[in-house]
């Protein structure tokens, strides 16, 4: 699917799934815990990372 084809709708559905997995990590440890797991951290952050990708898509296309 080319980029003009998406739909503002798809790249909130793709910032959606990136808060879920963002609470799926870290739900169940500690700020501890998520601060000295670098897989953890970096998994987070890369879903912000498609998050902001998303929304500057959606609305600077």
């Amino acid at each position: 699917m080319n980029r003009k084809d998406y739909r503002i709708v798809d790249y909130l559905s793709y910032i959606t799934e990136c808060i879920l997995n963002i609470e799926n990590y870290a739900k169940e440890i500690s700020e501890e815990e998520f601060l000295s797991n670098q897989l953890v951290k970096d998994a987070v952050l890369y879903n912000f990372a498609i998050m902001g990708e998303a929304s500057f898509k959606a609305f600077f296309r």
